[in-house]
């Protein structure tokens, strides 16, 4: 009796660990085996198209992949499959036979970021895809997306290679070639699906030319610039294209700006500037000089940056903006001159409210320039904003510890 209990405890445990597991990967197969299978099963093929050196396909597999729930849903629904796509000298001979099929799906399918997930019917034809880790929440929602047929990518695909450009396939095909990162095909039907539209001052065209591939010169950009006023209006974030618009001017100097030029021609940015947005072009080369100087941690040039920004700006920068840039320099500079600029910059980024992460950088900066007491009264302050707020205040108390007893509170 004892020993059929035991038995039953045994068999119920090792059940309850198969059903705890995460999602179940084929493994030692064949592209054959697994078409064969999906088709059997009647089931569509996921195929995780991961590298080797790729962080995020790193997490997914620590967090996503092991998840019970995704797990569950997976099996359920598709035939999984993992697929290197980059060679490395240590890889298996099993992965190694893996390495054409790998290299035919880059290049006819035009990955272009990792991990790309490759959804395939149950015959083994290319039916959609997608990008990114997700946590396991929003990834069922996006695999539960890859259940309606009618909807797959390049079945959408398909009908506009038939020729079918109506306004509302363009609209899905640009939305989904965006999403899944299809940089060949994206440019293309995104640019026919704006032509299609007589209104692009609306929430969800803004929307749609934000994600495109928009360079400072193009017909589209010009067009933003001059409606800058009205899509801040649209949209809930009033700054957000303005940030577009400075992002993309950005990256069109992003070669001359890396940290690994010594010099930058900032006259000639200047002119660039004022050629695309005569009246944000001194903003925009102030907020480029002040990444270029972060970058290069040129903390006295980053310190004057900052300063003139924020005093010919004052409400450029959020409070945790300004906060994030003081820290940075509290961090990275070891001059007393410099890092004196930043009080300012604290002082006026609380004047719309405090909290305690704020004050324990105010006063981080005030006590390494030498403001003891003020510093340790804005600690305490700290530390009884954070109590209100239900924090955990044990590593602003132990920093005001540091102050009490003279120590750094830096290094």
């Amino acid at each position: 009796m004892r020993k059929s209990l035991l038995s039953a405890l045994i068999l119920s445990f090792f059940l309850s660990a198969g059903s705890a597991q995460g999602v179940n990967f084929e493994q030692n197969t064949t592209w054959e085996a697994i078409v064969a299978k999906a088709t059997k099963e009647n089931k569509m093929i996921f195929v995780d198209a991961f590298t080797t050196w790729c962080g995020p396909c790193k997490w997914l597999d620590k967090n996503t992949f092991a998840d019970a729930e995704v797990g569950k849903f997976m099996d359920k629904n598709f035939i999984s499959l993992k697929v290197q796509m980059d060679t490395v000298k240590a890889d298996t001979e099993y992965t190694r036979k893996w390495w054409t099929i790998g290299q035919e799906w880059n290049t006819a399918y035009g990955i272009a970021a990792y991990p790309t997930f490759l959804i395939f019917d149950s015959n083994g034809k290319i039916a959609d895809r997608g990008v990114g880790a997700l946590p396991s929440d929003k990834f069922i929602a996006k695999l539960e997306t890859f259940q309606d047929e009618s909807n797959h990518y390049y079945r959408l695909k398909d009908k506009y290679e038939a020729g079918d450009e109506s306004p509302e396939l363009l609209k899905k095909l640009t939305i989904k070639s965006i999403e899944s990162y299809d940089r060949k095909f994206s440019p293309i039907v995104s640019e026919k699906y704006i032509k299609t539209q007589t209104n692009l001052l609306t929430k969800e065209n803004a929307d749609i030319l934000m994600k495109m591939d928009i360079k400072p010169g193009s017909e589209y950009f010009q067009y933003i610039v001059d409606n800058k006023a009205a899509y801040s209006t649209l949209l809930e974030n009033p700054k957000t294209m303005e940030s577009f618009i400075f992002g993309k001017l950005a990256a069109s100097h992003a070669k001359q700006l890396t940290p690994k030029n010594e010099t930058v021609d900032w006259q000639l940015i200047s002119d660039d500037l004022k050629k695309y947005v005569p009246n944000d072009a001194d903003k925009f080369l102030t907020k480029m000089k002040i990444n270029r100087y972060r970058s290069k941690k040129d903390w006295p040039a980053y310190a004057d940056a900052v300063s003139n920004m924020v005093k010919a700006y004052p409400n450029e920068f959020s409070g945790q903006e300004i906060n994030s840039m003081a820290w940075a320099l509290f961090e990275g500079c070891n001059d007393l001159t410099c890092l004196e600029k930043s009080i300012s910059w604290m002082e006026q980024s609380m004047n719309d409210g405090k909290n305690s992460a704020f004050l324990d950088t105010y006063a981080n900066i005030l006590y390494r320039t030498g403001k003891v007491e003020k510093a340790i009264n804005t600690q305490t302050e700290a530390i009884a904003l954070g109590k209100e707020a239900k924090e955990d205040t044990a590593e602003l108390e132990a920093t005001l510890d540091k102050m009490k007893k003279g120590e750094k509170t830096w290094e």
